[in-house]
This record gives C-alpha cells, sequence and structure tokens, in this order.
C-alpha cells in the first residue's frame, strides 16, 4: 500500500490517500487531524509493526494502521530536549533548531530517539543521548544512555583506530543493536558502543552516491537488516577482529548502505 497523509493547518480533518496493490486503485480515507496547530516536518515515513509512523524530529511521531477501513491518527511526542533552545519567534521555529540534532530510527524493533549536543566544528566534546519509545500507547520513552565524546576519546580503542580527536557526524543507530552508534569523520565511517565507551568497527567508506556539496549525514544513509538471501555472506562475531578489539568493516552483512573502499 502507498499512503500520503493529507491536512491542511489547524484543521481538525485530514486524509490519507492510499493506493493499494490489491485492488490496483486510489481511495480517500477521512481521519481526525490531531496536529493541532502544529506545522508538520515530514521528516521521513517509517513501516513498523503493522502501522505507518510520520516523524517530525521537532514535534514526535503520528501513526495509524492505514490497511483499516477507518483508520485513527494517534500522535506520540518526542522526548523534551536537555539543550538550550534558542529563542525563537514560535514554538515550531524553536523546535526546528532542536530537530537538526536529532534522529529517530527503529532498532531492536523499537523506536530510538538520539539526539547530540554539538556540531562537527564545535570544540567542546560532543554528548549523545538515546531514548526508547518502551510504550507506544503509553507515549512513554526511557532515557537509555548519555554520553560525551571526552570518555570515547579516552578510551584505548579510539587510538587504536587511528581516528583523531574531533565530533563526528552522526550516521545511524545499528538496527539489530541500539547501543552502538555509527558516525561519519573525516574519510571513516567508525561504530562506537555507547555503554561500553568504546569504538566496535571502523574502516574507509566510499558512498556509492555521494551527497551533492556537503559531508554525509544521518540523511544521505539508511540502515538495512538484509534478508540471508541478499547476504554475500554472513557476519561471524569474530570476523575482523584484532588484539585492540576494534573490527574492521566486514564484507556481506552490512546494517548500512556503504561500499567499502
Amino acid at each position: 500500500m502507498v499512503v500520503e497523509f493529507r491536512y491542511m493547518f489547524a484543521d481538525e480533518h485530514a486524509t490519507l490517500l492510499c493506493f493499494s496493490s490489491d485492488t490496483g486503485e486510489w481511495v480517500w480515507k477521512p481521519v481526525h487531524n490531531p496536529l493541532g496547530r502544529w506545522i508538520w516536518g515530514r521528516d521521513r515515513v517509517v513501516a513498523h509493526d503493522g502501522k505507518l509512523w510520520w516523524v517530525d524530529l521537532a514535534g514526535g511521531l503520528i501513526f495509524c494502521d492505514p490497511f483499516a477501513d477507518a483508520p485513527v491518527l494517534d500522535i506520540v511526542p518526542l522526548p523534551e530536549s536537555d539543550r538550550h533552545l534558542p529563542r525563537a519567534s514560535c514554538a515550531h521555529c524553536a523546535g526546528r533548531a532542536v530537530a537538526h540534532r536529532r534522529f529517530v530510527q527503529v532498532s531492536a524493533r523499537k523506536f530510538r530517539c538520539v539526539e547530540w549536543s554539538s556540531r562537527s566544528n564545535d570544540e567542546a566534546p560532543m554528548t549523545v543521548s538515546m531514548w526508547t519509545l518502551s510504550d507506544p500507547e503509553a507515549k512513554e520513552w526511557v532515557l537509555e544512555y548519555k554520553v560525551s565524546f571526552q570518555e570515547i576519546w579516552a578510551d584505548d580503542s579510539y587510538t587504536a583506530a587511528g581516528l583523531t580527536e574531533k565530533n563526528p557526524t552522526f550516521a545511524l543507530v545499528h538496527p539489530m543493536n541500539p547501543d552502538v552508534l555509527y558516525f561519519f569523520l573525516e574519510e571513516h565511517l567508525f561504530g562506537v558502543d555507547l555503554r561500553a565507551k568504546r569504538v566496535v568497527e571502523c574502516g574507509v567508506y566510499e558512498m556509492v552516491v555521494p551527497p551533492s556539496g556537503k559531508p554525509p549525514n544521518c540523511f544521505s544513509v539508511h540502515a538495512l537488516e538484509l534478508p540471508i538471501a541478499l547476504s554475500p555472506g554472513s557476519l561471524p562475531s569474530d570476523v575482523g577482529s584484532g588484539s585492540n578489539g576494534v573490527k574492521s568493516l566486514p564484507h556481506g552483512r552490512h546494517p548500512f548502505p556503504w561500499r567499502k573502499r
């Protein structure tokens, strides 16, 4: 099914325009608009748990079962940011400033919200936080960890990976292990276990389709868990491990769409 969410600002009514591959037809499904006077950001759409989830990194998630005859839209606000919000003329504008330092992704079958404190060119060490949507019905986010890169830089695994002590750019969450986050830094893509505060994977990457005119970031890549049939090889736990415990990025089942160089 293909679905488009259509609404008018401040209108309590909205529409789902749905195309079904079973019938080959487009149908209009009226729904209640839960947004009120919020201007929806439309950052991404995720299919998860039999539902469609529209993501606004400033506002939250709206979701429904598009296959239902009478879908019901609901909204889950994102966790409150612990960053200082800049002064703005409206809540939407202030929220968009936070949205540039946030990302929402499914990992291990749950929604995860990642927030980072610094840009790559900031001198202060970046702090990374993650929340888990533990109960969508209760709309409850649980803080999993909050880690400064100062602690990661201090670990011997960071030095062993040959990385410079600079703030990286967030790339993605491992789709099967939410403790492992990936970052771009110069020509490297590396994975960090945020709970252990250690680098667990590192390699030089080459984008198959590089973003035009800007460095890659979390909107440049997608985390994928490929089925076995599409994987050229398996990913044993000891592949690429060295004495320092840092794995080189293996061939085979990548949780990320890049080509190793």
